[in-house]
């Protein structure tokens, strides 16, 4: 767990730097996006037919990011949007398409298996079931040294 949590932390880095683009289409009028930008891993979906649309394959994409490219929302009219702590939801029509984008933050990913892997470290062992019944054994007889010395 400890090492997925750091090659997410090494994602969650590149994400502010380069952004990954994975194309999956879905049927026709549909594709689906998983996409990692600016500290965030974000899960779009289109559905619609645009003019000039063209059938996806599956791709992965990347490209290095410019010093202006901060956010989605400045690039594009959202309809509806929710946001709170990085985690939130866009959604917003372009002609013929519907887009939605679930967003979800790298830090609660990378918090959340660090500390797994911490107290799994961290944890003290159980003892086997033998260790505890000789250690039992060996207090019943010294138990029965002391009452024979007295």
């Amino acid at each position: 767990m400890l090492l997925m949590a750091v090659i997410i932390a090494c994602a969650w880095g590149r994400s502010y730097v380069v952004m990954d683009t994975i194309t999956i289409p879905v049927g026709e009028n549909q594709s689906h996006f998983l996409i990692s930008f600016n500290g965030r891993f974000n899960w779009a979906s289109i559905t619609g037919r645009r003019p000039g649309f063209r059938k996806l394959s599956w791709t992965w994409n990347s490209e290095r990011l410019s010093g202006n490219d901060k956010s989605w929302t400045s690039q594009h009219s959202l309809t509806d949007h929710w946001e709170y702590c990085g985690f939130g939801v866009w959604e917003w029509r372009l002609r013929d398409a519907f887009r939605r984008m679930l967003v979800i933050p790298y830090w609660p990913i990378v918090l959340s298996l660090t500390l797994v892997s911490a107290s799994l470290i961290l944890r003290k062992p159980r003892k086997c079931v033998s260790e505890v019944n000789s250690d039992v054994d060996t207090s019943a007889e010294k138990n029965s040294m002391i009452a024979a010395r007295v």
